[in-house]
């Protein structure tokens, strides 16, 4: 079990290495470079606290592999903190 990560939006928007727990991603990386493009969403509230899905497509590169998907749901923990609730992956 990992500890809580807990920081800014932009934080979790940035390089997906910064989440890349058992290192899955550093695998493709270390070889190749990638890129990745970010979509955020508000998703509702709880209690008062904000819940955001944050969207992430890593391509490698070269791309003769399809895409990687990551989703992590956060939650806001005090003013411009969130902490990640959940995240799942998808490695086609």
């Amino acid at each position: 079990m990992h500890a809580p990560v807990c920081r800014s939006l932009s934080y979790f928007s940035g390089s997906p290495l910064r989440l890349d727990f058992d290192h899955d991603l550093g695998v493709f990386t270390d070889k190749r470079p990638m890129t990745w493009t970010t979509q955020v969403s508000r998703v509702g509230a709880a209690q008062g606290r904000q819940i955001y899905q944050i969207f992430q497509n890593i391509h490698l590169t070269p791309p003769e592999s399809s895409p990687v998907e990551v989703r992590d749901v956060l939650i806001e923990r005090a003013p411009g903190e969130f902490c990640l609730l959940n995240q799942t992956a998808n490695f086609n």
